[in-house]
Order: C-alpha cells, then sequence, then structure tokens
C-alpha cells in the first residue's frame, strides 16, 4: 500500500528540518482521518465489502490461537457465515449493504453490525458433567457458588477470545484506512498549504517511514487497551455475575438469532424493561428454589450457568458500540495528530541516543 507516492526527493536534509518536517505531516495526517471518515460521494477511493474484509482477514490471522474466526462451529466455514449474515436461508440480511464497497465512516458502521452478531452467537461449548458439578461443589453445598466455578472455567475464557477477535477487527479497519488517507493526501500534492506539503513530505522516504510507523503505533496501542480494559471488566463480571448483571430479556443464542434475524428497534428495546426487572426475581427463585436430588442437581447447575452466561454476554453486547467508540473512534478523531506527532518525536529521539 505504500506505493502510492513515488519517492522524488531523496535527497539528504539536515536532522532539525527532517524532524519538523515529519512532525508536522504526521499531525496532517492525523487530520485527514477524520474526512475520510465522513465519507464523500463521487471519490475515487475503493472501498471493500464485507467479504473482501473478512477474507484478508482470516487470511492476515490464519492459524491463530488467540482468537476464534467463527462465532461458533457450526458454521465451519467463511463462506457458511457470510451466507448467514446475508440472510440467504431466510431472505432478511443480518448485516444491511454487505455486498457493497465500502470505505470510511460507512465501513465502520458495518462493522460494528458485524461484531455484535458475532458476539451475540456465542454460546458455551457442550454440556456440564456430572463429576464437574461434584467437584465445584468443594466445601460449599449451594448452586450458587457451584454455577458460578463452572460459569468462570467455561465462560471466562471463550469470552476472551470473543473480546480480542473484536479487538482485531476494528484495529484491522484502521489500519486499513491508511490507504484512503494516502490517496486523499496524494490528490493534494501539487497544492498549498499544509495539506500540500505534507503531501510533498510522504514522497520521502525516511518522513513516510515515519509517519506510517507512528499511525501503525497510534492503532496498536488502541488496540491494546482495548483488550485490557475488557480483560479486567470480564473478570470482575464472571467473579460475581450476580453482582453487576440483571436478568437480560433478549435470549440471543444462535437459534434464536435464526428466528429473528434483524436487531431490536427503540419500541422492542423499550418493551424489554418490565421483563427485565421480572428476570431477575426468576434467577433468584432458580438460585433459591428447593433442593434437588442427583438427578436433577446437573440439570438445575446447567441451566443456571447458561441462565447467567445470557446476562454476562447480553451486558456485553449492549455497551460493545460504546466501548468501541469510546476507546477507538473518539481517541482516533480528536487526538491521532497528536499522538502521531509524539510518536515520530520519540522515533527520533531514540535514533539521536543511539
Amino acid at each position: 500500500q505504500h506505493d502510492m507516492f513515488s519517492p522524488r526527493d531523496s535527497e539528504p536534509c539536515n536532522a532539525p528540518d527532517h524532524r519538523l518536517l515529519a512532525a508536522t505531516t504526521a499531525r496532517t495526517f492525523g487530520h485527514k482521518l477524520g474526512r475520510v471518515l465522513e465519507g464523500a460521494v463521487g471519490t475515487r477511493f475503493e472501498g471493500e465489502t464485507l467479504e473482501d474484509e473478512l477474507t484478508q482477514f482470516w487470511k492476515r490471522h490464519a492459524g491463530t490461537t488467540a482468537f476464534d474466526l467463527l462465532p461458533c462451529p457450526e458454521f465451519g466455514t467463511l463462506d457458511a457465515y457470510l451466507s448467514f449474515l446475508r440472510g440467504d436461508t431466510g431472505g432478511t440480511p443480518i448485516v444491511p449493504h454487505l455486498d457493497v464497497a465500502l470505505y470510511g465512516g460507512a465501513q465502520y458502521t458495518r462493522l460494528l453490525q458485524e461484531v455484535e452478531v458475532f458476539l451475540r452467537l456465542t454460546e458455551l461449548p457442550g454440556l456440564i458433567r456430572a463429576e464437574d458439578v461434584v467437584q465445584a461443589g468443594g466445601l460449599s453445598s449451594g448452586l450458587h457458588s457451584t454455577a458460578i466455578k463452572i460459569l468462570s472455567h467455561v465462560g471466562h475464557d471463550l469470552t476472551l477470545r470473543r473480546i480480542r477477535y473484536i479487538s482485531e477487527r476494528v484495529g484491522n479497519f484502521f489500519s486499513q484506512q491508511k490507504t484512503m488517507v494516502l490517496a486523499a493526501l496524494d490528490g493534494e500534492g501539487g497544492g498549498g498549504g499544509a495539506a500540500g506539503e505534507a503531501a510533498r513530505g510522504m514522497q520521502q522516504d525516511a518522513v513516510r517511514a515515519s509517519v506510517l510507523n507512528a499511525y501503525d503505533a497510534v492503532v496498536s496501542g488502541h488496540t491494546k487497551r482495548f483488550v485490557a480494559l475488557h480483560e479486567r471488566t470480564v473478570g470482575a463480571t464472571f467473579a460475581n455475575p450476580l453482582a453487576v448483571v440483571k436478568r437480560t430479556s433478549q435470549e440471543w443464542g444462535a437459534a434464536e438469532w435464526r428466528e429473528v434475524r434483524r436487531r431490536p428497534g427503540f419500541a422492542e428495546t423499550k418493551a424489554r424493561v418490565p421483563v427485565e426487572v421480572r428476570g431477575r426475581r426468576e434467577l433468584d427463585r432458580l438460585l433459591m428454589g428447593p433442593g434437588a436430588g442427583d438427578d436433577e442437581l446437573v440439570d438445575r447447575v446447567e441451566q443456571i450457568v447458561q441462565t447467567l452466561f445470557a446476562f454476562v454476554r447480553g451486558r456485553l453486547v449492549d455497551h460493545m458500540e460504546i466501548s468501541i467508540d469510546a476507546l477507538f473512534k473518539v481517541p482516533m478523531l480528536r487526538q491521532l495528530s497528536s499522538d502521531m506527532s509524539a510518536a515520530v518525536e520519540k522515533e527520533f529521539a531514540q535514533q539521536s541516543a543511539s
């Protein structure tokens, strides 16, 4: 992607001028991202369909063990997942504009919808074994502590794998926006002002490398902070889910999603409020119900675990868009210029020290 500009000025320049030009170019580059994300009609930018986006993502992360590339094993392949998102079996697309080549803000909005579906489809694997229930009981005979131990064991790592997928998807999106910013600067290469100066600065190999490295460093930093924050959040949630979650009225699993096949509207969300209140009492009744025999104990624990996991999943889904906006979009739009300039200054300081 870095060959959009042909280096025209490879003559050496003194260090202070080079450093100033790189910092100025980095600031202009950062400002330009906002213009790209705003979107425009009639541009020469080449967008991507969701299939193109996910195919490249799969190639980049082929063989990874840090996260899963599919929300649940029953899909099996990327084609099956894309077919589900298109609504090929039901006629109603789950992710709108899936086959439209988009870029910038429109592509970002579609990305949010895809990762929301990915997280909603997360389900606990397999059945709970009787020996797991007995072992988790320990010194306590309460279903509450037994269910929470099992939930933490089977659900914590699974949820973190979904968080890592989301962080990599969003980070990959912002990394790909370099191409659009470079194209935007290329169109102003003969002009004046800061944009024209930045375009001419990007024609110098050293300045170009410094600016693009600074951009990659900023995106990488946001990705790591996103994961680190959610690791703490998920850990605290699974430590005692009853303390932080309420009964969710949205039972979004793979089977339910195939029936509903769309995101809820405002009226449906508003109607969930009384159901949420009643649901917490239902959970309390399940936990505090009469004692179960050995034959019923495993079934009840599994029911509690599945119910609690639905609470956690629903809570994460409801807050995911806000988290992505707060930890990626807002700092990329408001702080990118200063962050990139600081990264360039840091790189030159390290070079001077060495």
